[in-house]
């Protein structure tokens, strides 16, 4: 069964880099405080490329307080990639946006597509 799912994560990751484009997921993790020592390790940022393609979210589902004018829905692929988390930062058509809000489409368990919403 999960090489069924595999072989879909793998057309999704098809797709989006036929008409999609290559982008890059940074996340920051704060560094961690020793109380011992008195000091704060230095923030730890990773970058991930990643392959994805979005799209305005549709003014019928903008409610001004979770979903804003601006705001777009992206699809992403899961090939190479981790868990997407809401902080984490997208350079995306030379700007940065923030991961609002990340989802994972995963039958059965295993991840095939990440779909975000992301705001400037």
């Amino acid at each position: 069964m999960s090489d069924f799912y595999g072989e879909i994560a793998a057309t999704a990751d098809e797709i989006l880099r036929e008409f999609g484009a290559a982008s890059t997921l940074t996340r920051t993790v704060p560094g961690a405080y020793d109380p011992a020592a008195g000091t704060t390790t230095p923030d730890a940022t990773t970058v991930y490329p990643c392959t994805m393609a979005s799209f305005p979210i549709e003014d019928k589902w903008i409610d001004g307080t979770r979903i804003l004018t601006g705001d777009e829905e992206a699809y992403l692929s899961v090939v190479g990639l981790g868990d997407p988390l809401p902080g984490d930062k997208i350079a995306w058509r030379g700007a940065t946006y923030a991961v609002v809000n990340a989802k994972v489409l995963a039958p059965a368990g295993q991840a095939v597509l990440y779909t975000l919403q992301l705001r400037k």
